[in-house]
């Protein structure tokens, strides 16, 4: 069995050559039935 699990680990505005810009970056883990972490992805996504 493999749980995910998803969350908002950091968040930070800055200006850029675009104006105010958003990083948002989001983290997912997966765990098997051990709670043993198998994978860990940090997703960055940019709103202007």
């Amino acid at each position: 069995m493999i749980r995910t699990r998803t969350r908002l680990r950091d968040w930070n505005e800055r200006e850029t050559s675009l104006g105010l810009t958003m990083f948002l970056f989001e983290e997912t883990e997966w765990r098997n039935q051990r709670d043993e972490v198998v994978k860990l992805r940090v997703k960055t996504r940019i709103r202007y």
